[in-house]
């Protein structure tokens, strides 16, 4: 995976970019994909771009957008914002096209944006996991985050937003990130 081309956009430059909404679109047809066979949500992950971009607001915000370099194809994207701790920064976006799936592309993505936050100082990164979304769980532990809370959000409830039309259990995980 090392031969992806890689581009990475902060906040400003996310803002600017011609690529915004084709990168909203990727993200929204990732989770839909998930949505769908989870039956969790009946909403998309952006509803338009102010959202997609208050997602990535803080100033140390990053999206990193992976692309195969021969068809210029997005395979992955991930991303990650600054907490208010200044030492945490929480994963965002990390998807990857559906047809690309159990290739490692996640895995590569979350390392790679874990590098990033690594490098500008951060030491923990955490990540908000729906366990409804089939083996996603196991999937961030494998990588080495662990659960710090579990909280259950009601159909129908919008107390963090979600828009779940089922009950679902909401796990906050956090990975060490100094290694």
């Amino acid at each position: 995976m090392t031969d992806l081309d890689v581009s990475v956009y902060s906040s400003e430059q996310l803002r600017e970019s011609r690529d915004s909404e084709n990168y909203m679109t990727f993200i929204n047809t990732c989770f839909g994909t998930m949505h769908t066979k989870y039956h969790c949500f009946d909403t998309p992950r952006f509803s338009n771009m102010d959202e997609f971009y208050d997602d990535f607001k803080h100033p140390g915000s990053v999206l990193a957008v992976a692309r195969e370099p021969g068809s210029c194809d997005i395979v992955a994207m991930g991303g990650y914002r600054p907490l208010d701790d200044h030492e945490t920064a929480e994963l965002k976006c990390l998807c990857v096209n559906q047809q690309r799936a159990g290739e490692g592309y996640g895995g590569f993505m979350n390392g790679y944006v874990e590098k990033l936050a690594h490098d500008k100082g951060f030491r923990k990164m955490n990540s908000v996991v729906v366990r409804q979304h089939g083996n996603l769980v196991e999937f961030y532990q494998k990588l080495g985050y662990k659960k710090l809370e579990e909280r259950l959000l009601v159909a129908g409830g919008d107390d963090m937003g979600f828009g779940n039309v089922i009950d679902i259990s909401i796990w906050f995980m956090q990975k060490d990130i100094t290694a």
